[in-house]
Formats: structure tokens, C-alpha cells, sequence
């Protein structure tokens, strides 16, 4: 399970940046918005509030089958950083027509002591025929976990959304990319908890995190732009009861990629 801390959600949910210069390894070949060949790979740079000069390295381990279906096996090289590598790596995607499915476990954790799965079965996260605005996936849930002696309910949404396709794309950190077609991600979320036996909302209905991955045709995605933004409500807690939870939170995280071999 990939685990990531409240602040890598509210203050990361995931966090992304770019090289001025790409070096192309390996040119790939066929209509393919994301190539799906063992051994290919592809570098990000960090750069976000919290962490500048990074970099995530992800790859295509191994083939898989999953309820009699073949997929491909994603890995980072090290604990992913940014938002695109955090929610692919360990996961399995396989193609459909012009789609791209994610299955898998999209483990957010707001704090060490407070794990979020997301069980992920065939989560549309690319759809190269979606119209503008077409919702491609949905996942709704929700989940009752106990925080530093609080209740929690947490009712979330995790959607993507098709955007409008581009002939040409010229990422903030100046590199140009053609037939690029981006796709939003977003994660809503609610918190309520239970104080003297009555409901309080911690986190009113709110898009936490949206994220915006661009892919170009052969290659997979070259950019992503991450925000988080939350503001929890003002409520008394009880005496001698925490809530180590920030009260705000604006974050923007962007990764670029650096290198990359598709074979």
C-alpha cells in the first residue's frame, strides 16, 4: 500500500515540476497515448512548496493478470513524491478501446496514524475519444476511522474528467509537446466527527485535491499540475483533545518530465 501523509494530501496530494530540457532516450512507435511496454520508464522534476529538486522515477515492471484480464505493473524507484507517480505506482493498468484502466489501492493517508484506502478497480484515468467535460470514472465512498480519539466519517469522491484536446502544449518550464490531451483529477472529501454524541463537521464538502495530467501522444504524461486546497471549519474540541491537522491548506505541486525510453 502506498502511504502518504496528511500533508502529502492537504499539503501535497501529491506535488510536480520540470527540466527545461528533455533528452528522449528511445523513440516509440503506433497511436498510443501511453505505452504500456515492460521496461519503459519516465523521470519527473519535483517542485512544489515542500519539495523542489526532486525527482520520481516510474516504470513499467512486469506484466500481470488480474480476474483473468492482463495488465501492466507500475514501480517508482523510490517512495514516490509527486501525485502521478503516488497513484500509479504499485498499481496495474491495462488498455480497452481508447481507455486507459487503473486498478489498484490509492492509499492517502492524512496522517501515519490515519490510513485512507482507495480500492481502485478499472478507474478510467485516460480516454483518448472522450468529448470536453466527459466524466470518464467515478469512485464514491465512505469510510469511519478513529483520530486521536475522534470519530471520523469520511465521505469522499475521486472522479476524472476529459478536458479539451490540444494540437500543441507548451509546459510552464518551456518544453513543446504535440497532440496533448489533458485530463483532470478530482478528490472531494467531507469530514464529520461525533462530540457528545452529536455530528460536527471538521472538513465541509470540498475539492481537496485536483490535478491535471497531460498526455502526449507516444510518449504518456508529460506534465501534471497539482493543487490542494482545504479549510476546515472552526469548532471547541473537548479539553485536552488534539487535532493535529493544520486548518488550512493552498499547495501547488507540478511534475515535468525529464527523461524517458518507450520501447
Amino acid at each position: 500500500m502506498k502511504k502518504v501523509t496528511f500533508l502529502a494530501l492537504f499539503v501535497m496530494l501529491f506535488l510536480m515540476s520540470c527540466s527545461n530540457n528533455e533528452t528522449q532516450l528511445v523513440t516509440s512507435s503506433g497511436n498510443s497515448y501511453f505505452p504500456t511496454k515492460i521496461g519503459n520508464f519516465w523521470n519527473y522534476n519535483i517542485d512544489s512548496q515542500t519539495n523542489r529538486s526532486k525527482r520520481d522515477s516510474l516504470f513499467i515492471k512486469k506484466d500481470t493478470v488480474i480476474n483473468g484480464l492482463s495488465y501492466q505493473k507500475f514501480k517508482t524507484k523510490n517512495t514516490p513524491i509527486g501525485f502521478y507517480c503516488t497513484i500509479t505506482n504499485g498499481n496495474s493498468v491495462r488498455k480497452s478501446g481508447d481507455k486507459l484502466l487503473l486498478t489498484g489501492n490509492a492509499g492517502l493517508n492524512f496522517t501515519a496514524a490515519l490510513p485512507i484506502d482507495l480500492a481502485l478497480s478499472d478507474f478510467v484515468v485516460f480516454s483518448e475519444n472522450a468529448a470536453e467535460n466527459q466524466e470518464l470514472s467515478v469512485k464514491t465512498g465512505v469510510l469511519d476511522q478513529t483520530f486521536t480519539g475522534l470519530p471520523l466519517t469520511m465521505n469522499y469522491t475521486l472522479k476524472s474528467v476529459a478536458m479539451n484536446s490540444m494540437a500543441t502544449y507548451t509546459t510552464p518550464g518551456g518544453k513543446t509537446y504535440q497532440n496533448v490531451k489533458p485530463i483532470k483529477m478530482i478528490f472531494n472529501l467531507k469530514i464529520t466527527t461525533l462530540l457528545s454524541g452529536f455530528p460536527v463537521p471538521i472538513l465541509n464538502s470540498q475539492d481537496v485535491v485536483t490535478s491535471t495530467l497531460y498526455f502526449a501522444k507516444n510518449i504518456g504524461v508529460v506534465y501534471a499540475n497539482t493543487r490542494i486546497k482545504y479549510q476546515l471549519q472552526s469548532f471547541a474540541f473537548p479539553p485536552n483533545t488534539a487535532f493535529p491537522i493544520p486548518t488550512s491548506g493552498d499547495n501547488t505541486q507540478q511534475e515535468f518530465l525529464d527523461t524517458y525510453r518507450i520501447n
